[in-house]
């Protein structure tokens, strides 16, 4: 799975939530415009985000801010199968194909 689709998930996940917590500020800028004339002075306008948007702006920054290609990582690799000392275990593969598809489908 590519890092930019992670991010524009994540984005996603951002942006609805950023949207329901301004409908939500807009809502109660409504209601305070229909308060009498007294309170007007007394209300301020908010925009707070959630923990939960906070935690998905977090961690999509940290997913931009890591390569795509992790170059001491392909070295080491290539070394290991220039060597013909490379083995795959196909259970754990084929778990691991599983887990990532499994976690495709939830994002």
């Amino acid at each position: 799975m590519k890092v930019e689709n992670i991010v524009n998930k994540l984005q996603g996940l951002l942006n609805h939530d950023a949207a329901k917590e301004v409908q939500q500020s807009s809502q109660a800028q409504k209601a305070a415009a229909q308060q009498p004339a007294q309170n007007v002075g007394a209300v301020a306008d908010t925009v707070s985000l959630s923990s939960r948007s906070r935690d998905i702006a977090r961690v999509a920054e940290q997913v931009k801010e890591t390569p795509e290609i992790r170059q001491d990582l392909v070295a080491r690799m290539k070394t290991v199968v220039d060597a013909g000392e490379y083995r795959v275990d196909s259970q754990d593969l084929a778990t691991k194909m599983i887990r990532e598809m499994l976690m495709e489908s939830l994002l």
